[in-house]
């Protein structure tokens, strides 16, 4: 007697998929940044934020996704509480090195795609899946 296979659907992203997605960013994230030390006061500070930021999401991801409300969604909104204050002084942090010219070219870039890469999951992430899951329900 065969057992009937189970179907895995292409069309959505799983939560390992996700996590696993996500941590391999955070890591050459950590690699980058240690690689290429920031030279400014104002460079180490967005560096000291930032590993804040990449401990926050590694506390994040590992929490479930199954129940009523679901962990995960409990702490990513901790998590979205912090992270918006802490983006918005990251992005000014971020202009003042850019425009004293002094910090070293390859940290303010990796700086500014992780930093783009968070406003990206805290900001557009949840507006575009609350709008999906509205259309759905309709």
């Amino acid at each position: 007697m065969r057992h009937p296979v189970r179907q895995i659907s292409n069309k959505r992203v799983t939560h390992l998929q996700f996590t696993i997605l996500s941590c391999s960013f955070l890591v050459v994230y950590l690699v980058l940044i240690f690689w290429q030390r920031p030279v400014t006061s104002t460079g180490r500070f967005v560096q000291r934020l930032s590993l804040g930021n990449v401990v926050s999401w590694l506390l994040l991801l590992p929490q479930g996704s199954r129940g009523d409300p679901p962990p995960i969604v409990i702490y990513g909104f901790v998590l979205w509480l912090i992270n918006c204050p802490l983006l918005i002084v990251l992005m000014v942090a971020l202009w003042m090195d850019y425009k004293e010219r002094d910090e070293n070219r390859v940290f303010l870039a990796t700086a500014t795609v992780y930093l783009a890469m968070n406003a990206v999951m805290m900001w557009i992430v949840p507006i575009v899946s609350i709008g999906l899951a509205t259309i759905a329900d309709r």
